[in-house]
């Protein structure tokens, strides 16, 4: 599974790249506001702070989407995959013939002591009623 994990170290790096770049554009934006104006360079501000703008939010969704489909198939492989797996092997006393269990020896450890636990527990909840063994 940690082979499969995409470096989301690495995309974080790359995210905090491209906010840095954003705040360049938008301070050198600021700093030379009055010359873009006056020479008519705001398309181009415009373009580049735009640019830069898209690309961290296209970063930031392809980020957001690769963590989406990676917890779900974490999830799906930890936890439902596995516990899948561990029920049937759980299960396989029940379903298939063990070599040197008999027929009569898969219920007779728990049909009779249920039945006796379960009584007990009733007379623990309600002492004054007489039930029979």
């Amino acid at each position: 599974m940690k082979v499969l994990t995409p470096s989301f170290g690495n995309y974080a790096a790359q995210e905090a790249a491209l906010a840095g770049a954003l705040r360049h554009s938008h301070s050198r934006l600021l700093e030379a506001s009055e010359e873009a104006a006056f020479y008519g360079g705001e398309e181009t501000e415009k373009y580049l702070i735009e640019r830069d703008y898209y690309g961290l939010i296209k970063h930031i969704n392809r980020t957001l989407r690769l963590r989406l489909a990676h917890g779900i198939a974490e999830e799906g492989i930890i936890k439902w995959l596995w516990g899948a797996f561990g029920l049937c092997v759980c299960a396989i006393p029940v379903f298939a013939k063990i070599p040197g269990v008999g027929v009569s020896d898969l219920g007779s450890r728990t049909e009779g002591k249920s039945l006796v636990d379960l009584l007990g527990i009733i007379q623990l909840i309600s002492p004054d009623r007489v039930y029979h063994q």
